[in-house]
């Protein structure tokens, strides 16, 4: 046979030839050599057929330059005797017959009308390239050995035929390439196969023996309508299916593989030839992908008007070994669907250099970042993101509770939208890998959906998963955040400069998901120092208590350690009020400006600029921010405003707040309907879109405490497996707002499970009577136990002594009350203060709704004394200046941060050392 590789000579690079049974016969260069010349011809005829060669008694026909082709020549009588229908047909050299093409796989073969004078079948065989892959195959196969398919549709290992493992299916996987809709069947152990009959397998060197016919069937769906269509051959249960390929192998009695692709589509519920290209690659099946690959031309099969690529696509899997075929099968896949606009996303960056002139960051540069339509935006009749869907039509706002509730285009957050077939986009992304021992993943999509970093380890091909790392939104009891436009994903316990390899994967609520190809991210040596620049107005101060920065006013850019710049809160407070905004879990981890240079301020309102806000939040990943407003009264409920204090809508049950007499303070997660134009503190709650709060505080039980004013605001869960008669469990809240630290309850009876849940009420909740005493918060606890199960609980909680000091409450009157058909006062013992923090336990014969009330004095009351310490005492704030060409001030936690301060003909470097100024929130 004619090659063009053996292993007993020696090749130089960029030089082809062809061999016949040791003989060279032809030999190209296709290398540029010293005087420039580019390809040239070193033995035999190049560039033209060469006819005149025999090799092994047999006419061969060769061209060569910078591609090989070889034919071998036969008579074509040689071509007789191979139609299906019986009888003499002459093969005539008239144009336009069937295309008969010898070498394959005739057990499994398909007929079609024939154009010769006799209108008989013929039989069409498709053959396999060689291992030399053309520029044709590389491009079909490009990436395919960089990561596995992901896999779309399972089936249950072992459950197919037994000593058959290569055709016992694992899953079906999809891929894309450039030039090619990618499909893989997995299967158990693929080296039986004989696709891998001498071909290098799975993790070895080593060539594979397998000689069993093997015999694979992929069905699509390919229009999104599971009804009429074409049903499997092995399965009339299932229908819709627009095309079936078939791809067969055996071991001629030669020892030669001979392998079959067949393309059929659905024709009036008759499955019939189509002339889709399929093809395969064995080398990647057999050393990659661990099952048979079937690689559909996207060109074509796009054109097709039963082909809707806006749509995802159903696939089914089923195999077949020796004796059997497609009604006769040895193992069938479950079915499962695939968005290809969600299959091996690329991650466009346009916050980067190499990404910007990208066409996907035209709006970003239009924006200078990745826009969204927000909260009141969804009813001002523009599209303010420019993506062509206008307020509620937009999936930015068509899940938002407050100002498209009442839209024919709201969707309820979490449940799947029937018109959204389609995955979500990711329109931006940025990694901290600054910090040595972590990395931290900050992207955003189109469209409110969930998000997680599927992690590899070391495994570049992303090929096993290792763990799987959630949104911070999925770790919190809200789920009001699980689905969100902004995600944020830390992976920790990492190891200094390491490069580690995942994914992004994000899914709306209709279970449509996106996840990016296989990618890496290298940890940081070591820390290293960052330059700065937060931008306020006039009037406005920075803290930065993670470098002991306070009160900070200049106009000037900081540099410090990325070990304090992880993780951080930053607090932007007005000099002149008690306006101030808490931005939460805030990383800095590059050099930047963050301008958040225009605040709103008016009467029981703060604001901040849209814009502004969503560039922060994309560049930082901030988690939440929390905002406090001064007040002149104790308010009951927060609205959310457009820039100018108008269009506003209650809120207040999706915040956690706090009512003050003189401020109200709110912490607003990242999550839909929220984020900023303006907030407004009202006594009254408002649930459509109207021009401001204002109006007479309603409600009743004695008012709000260190919770929100409405309905749950805040919550804890903990179960606990195989809990033993007289024991006792605890479970320890930290949740900041809910005044409960711990609850203790002593088992009578054994319970394989148990689930304890608190949960916090800024207001009375409906369905109990007020209480006579002044609440602080409502309570409720639940438990999955049987009141006889257990014999009652202790419950430990907090009260803010600001509060009671407000309120003219001494400590000594406040009790825990228990709801029964009334309030119960219930034992409380009071176990002291430490800082501004008094400390009561109570104990409950069993669990309901419970409130935390104190008894108001008509006079100033003294608080009880204790002997612990309450807080070390506030240190002077002290400013250094000097003039010099470096400097390093050492804070007292040890980190680093320079001024820098730009003077005309002089460059000065001034250091602050600045010991921390704490804020309660």
């Amino acid at each position: 046979m004619a090659n063009i590789n053996e292993t007993n000579l020696e090749f130089q690079p960029n030089i082809s030839t062809i061999i016949c049974n040791g003989t060279t016969i032809a030999r190209f260069n296709m290398s540029i050599n010293a005087t420039n010349q580019q390809g040239r011809c070193l033995l035999g005829s190049c560039h033209t057929y060469n006819d005149t060669y025999t090799c092994a008694g047999e006419k061969l026909h060769y061209f060569i330059n910078t591609t090989i082709e070889v034919l071998w020549e036969t008579p074509r009588e040689n071509l007789w005797g191979i139609d299906k229908v019986t009888g003499t047909v002459n093969v005539t050299d008239t144009a336009n017959i069937s295309t008969v093409k010898v070498d394959g796989l005739l057990g499994d073969q398909n007929h079609e009308p024939s154009s010769n004078d006799t209108a008989t079948n013929a039989t069409r065989i498709r053959t396999q390239p060689g291992y030399c892959d053309g520029k044709l195959e590389q491009t079909f196969f490009a990436g395919m050995d960089a990561e596995p398919p992901t896999i779309v549709a399972l089936d249950v290992p072992g459950d197919g035929l037994t000593g058959h493992p290569y055709t016992d299916i694992a899953g079906v996987g999809v891929k894309k390439t450039p030039e090619a809709y990618m499909y893989g069947i997995k299967v158990q152990d693929f080296n039986g196969s004989s696709v891998c009959f001498n071909v290098p397998l799975q993790g070895t060197t080593t060539l594979g023996a397998g000689k069993n016919q093997s015999k694979y069937y992929l069905y699509l769906d390919t229009n999104g309508v599971q009804t009429g269509g074409c049903s499997p051959i092995d399965n009339t249960s299932l229908t819709g299916f627009e095309y079936l390929f078939k791809y067969t192998t055996e071991i001629d009695s030669t020892n030669k593989l001979v392998e079959t692709k067949l393309s059929l589509s659905c024709n009036n519920g008759t499955w019939i030839s189509t002339s889709v290209p399929l093809n395969s690659d064995k080398n990647k099946a057999c050393s990659f992908v661990g099952g048979p690959i079937f690689a559909i031309d996207a060109g074509i099969f796009g054109g097709k008007t039963d082909v809707n690529t806006s749509k995802s696509w159903r696939a089914y899997g089923t195999t077949a070994s020796l004796g059997g075929n497609a009604s006769n099968i040895t193992d069938r896949s479950f079915t499962g669907e695939s968005d290809f606009k969600g299959i091996d996303v690329d991650i466009i960056d346009c916050w980067s250099t190499e990404d910007k002139d990208n066409s996907q960051c035209n709006k970003f540069k239009q924006f200078g970042f990745s826009p969204g339509e927000f909260g009141p935006a969804c009813t001002d009749n523009k599209d303010n993101d420019g993506d062509a869907l206008t307020d509620c039509a937009d999936y930015d706002c068509k899940f938002d509770p407050f100002f498209c509730a009442s839209s024919s285009k709201y969707i309820v957050l979490g449940e799947s939208d029937p018109n959204d077939e389609t995955a979500p986009t990711i329109t931006s992304k940025k990694v901290n890998d600054k910090i040595p021992t972590a990395l931290s993943f900050i992207y955003g999509t189109d469209e409110p959906s969930n998000a997680s970093v599927k992690y590899y380890y070391n495994d570049s091909t992303c090929g096993t998963l290792n763990a799987t790392f959630n949104d911070e939104a999925l770790g919190n009891a809200d789920t009001f955040d699980d689905y969100r436009p902004q995600h944020i994903v830390d992976v920790t316990g990492l190891a200094a400069n390491k490069t580690y390899f995942y994914k992004l994967q994000t899914c709306d609520s209709s279970d449509n998901c996106a996840v990016s190809k296989c990618i890496n991210s290298t940890t940081a040596t070591t820390f290293s120092n960052i330059t700065f620049k937060i931008e306020v107005p006039s009037g406005w101060t920075i803290d930065i208590p993670s470098i002991n920065l306070s009160n900070f006013s200049k106009n000037y850019a900081l540099k410090a350690s990325t070990q304090y710049l992880d993780e951080i809160n930053i607090t932007i407070n007005q000099t002149n009020s008690t306006y101030a905004i808490k931005l939460v879990g805030i990383d800095i981890f590059e050099k930047q400006t963050l301008n958040l240079s225009r605040f709103i301020t008016d009467t029981d309102t703060f604001g901040a600029d849209a814009n502004q806000y969503q560039a922060f939040k994309q560049k930082t990943g901030m988690d939440k921010v929390i905002v406090t407003i001064p007040t002149d009264s104790e308010d009951s409920s927060v609205q959310h405003c457009d820039d100018n204090g108008a269009n506003c809508v209650a809120v207040t049950s999706k915040l956690v707040c706090t009512f003050k007499s003189t401020y109200t303070e709110c912490a607003i997660p990242e999550a839909v309907g929220l984020g900023f134009s303006s907030y407004k503190s009202v006594g009254t709650t408002s649930s459509s879109p109207s021009g401001g709060g204002g109006g007479s505080s309603g409600g009743g039980g004695g008012g709000g405490g260190g919770a929100a004013g409405g309905a749950s605001v805040v919550s804890q869960t903990q179960t606990w497996k195989d809990v033993s008669a007289g024991s006792s469990v605890t479970m320890s809240v930290a949740k900041n707002d809910l005044a409960i630290t711990s609850i203790v309850a002593t088992m009578v009876n054994s319970v394989t499970s148990l689930e304890i849940k608190a949960t916090g009420y800024g207001a009375k909740p409906e369905g109990v009577s007020s209480i006579s005493a002044t609440a602080y918060q409502y309570l409720e606890l639940t438990t999955t136990a049987q009141k006889a199960d257990f014999s009652g609980a202790t419950i430990s909680f907090t009260v803010d002594d600001t509060w009671l000091k407000q309120k003219n409450i001494a400590a000594s009157t406040v009790a825990l009350y228990r709801y029964s058909d009334g309030w119960t006062k219930l034992s409380t013992t009071y176990e002291g203060l430490s800082g501004n923090t008094h400390t009561f336990a109570a104990e409950t014969p069993g669990f309901s709704y419970f409130a935390i009330a104190g008894e108001q004095g008509t006079a100033a009351v003294a608080q009880p004394i204790t002997s612990e310490v309450t807080g070390a005492a506030t240190q002077p704030v002290e400013e250094v200046a000097q003039v010099q060409s470096a400097a390093v001030a050492e804070s007292g936690k040890g980190a680093m941060f320079f001024v820098a301060i730009g003077l005309i003909g002089l460059s000065v470097l001034i250091i602050a050392v600045v010991l921390a100024r704490r804020r309660n929130y």
